[in-house]
């Protein structure tokens, strides 16, 4: 069902457009796309993206677009991934902030009057509420766990830190100009897998001011999501780990053995991951997979990045000692889930 607008009376200045990347999203995009025309702020866009969908989809945005032609638009793509189809959105808009918001997610009818409550002290980044799905259906405050609360503000070389692990999250409100700059070309298109996870943290890196505020972003556990099934596209992270080690040598050199050690964890339970369902590849596909990670791991362990260890037993040896461990315990898991099925 079509939502009507429901929209305060004061006239609002900031415009906040929200950029909505869809594949095969016909589903549950409906809650995204009604969460937002439900807002009680007025001054907003939404541009959808179809990234290629395979079913209606791009039917289901039209019948909106038809009611809402002033405030939602639809551009198309050949499928290309999240990150590309947010960079089309990116150069269209000429919004101050930009919000975006996946398919099978949803916000507070709350959330841009919250958000613009914070426009005043002209911050590069806003940060919202998260409530985050488990497993289970539940929601929990991704906030609290994490120790952020309204008003707290972040240089943006204090948030890049806190995004390893994240202790800090990216379903934010970012300035246009930041994103026009930094969140498009080489940034947006080097893979179709995770790139947004690059973008936000080159974002923190050169924004100067970054605020938590109320207004709530649902974070839901679809298990039809691209990042929660193990594919041959999913391997594309390890080029993400690559570059975020390399951009950490650049402008944080202090924090590189961090970062390559949450590399180093996500490697291995990414790699156990595929070992689990490798028996769903070919033969050739398991070889590229593996080889992949394989190098990867090698490329680490033989340093061949510009990292320079000052001591003999630093975070990163820790990390990669930790890691040639769980390899192993992760081929014995592997061996015995075998055996017993």
């Amino acid at each position: 069902m079509i939502k009507k607008l429901n929209v305060i009376a004061e006239t609002a200045e900031t415009k906040y457009c929200f950029v909505m990347p869809l594949y095969n999203a016909s589903n549950w995009m409906r809650k995204a796309i009604d969460s937002i025309l439900v807002q009680t702020y007025c001054n907003w866009e939404l541009i959808c993206v179809d990234d290629g969908s395979l079913d209606d989809t791009r039917e289901i945005v039209d019948v909106y677009v038809n009611n809402y032609n002033d405030k939602i638009r639809l551009i198309t793509q050949e499928n290309s991934g999240p990150a590309a189809a947010r960079e089309k959105a990116i150069k269209l808009t000429e919004s101050d902030y930009i919000v975006f918001l996946d398919s099978d997610d949803y916000i507070s009818n709350d959330y841009l009057v919250e958000i613009n409550k914070m426009v005043f002290t002209n911050p590069d980044v806003i940060v919202p509420e998260l409530m985050s799905q488990d497993s289970l259906g539940k929601f929990y405050s991704f906030n609290k766990k994490n120790n952020l609360n309204k008003g707290d503000v972040f240089s943006g070389a204090q948030a890049f830190r806190l995004t390893f692990p994240w202790n800090i999250h990216a379903f934010a409100c970012y300035k246009i100009s930041l994103m026009k700059k930094y969140a498009v070309g080489d940034n947006a298109n080097f893979n179709r897998y995770n790139a947004d996870e690059y973008i936000t943290r080159v974002v923190f890196l050169h924004s100067e001011k970054i605020i938590v505020s109320d207004g709530i972003y649902y974070h839901t556990a679809n298990s039809e999501s691209i990042t929660t099934k193990f594919s041959k596209r999913q391997v594309q992270f390890l080029l993400t780990e690559t570059k975020l080690i390399r951009l950490t040598e650049k402008f944080d050199n202090d924090y590189v053995d961090h970062v390559k050690t949450d590399s180093l964890k996500k490697f291995t339970s990414s790699y156990l991951n595929f070992l689990v369902n490798k028996r769903s590849f070919t033969k050739e596909e398991a070889k590229e997979i593996s080889d992949t990670y394989i190098k990867f791991y090698n490329d680490l362990k033989t340093k061949r990045f510009s990292y320079e260890r000052n001591n003999s037993f630093s975070k990163y040896d820790f990390g990669s000692r930790l890691v040639k461990f769980n390899i192993n315990f992760i081929w014995l898991f592997v061996f015995i889930k075998r055996v017993v099925s």
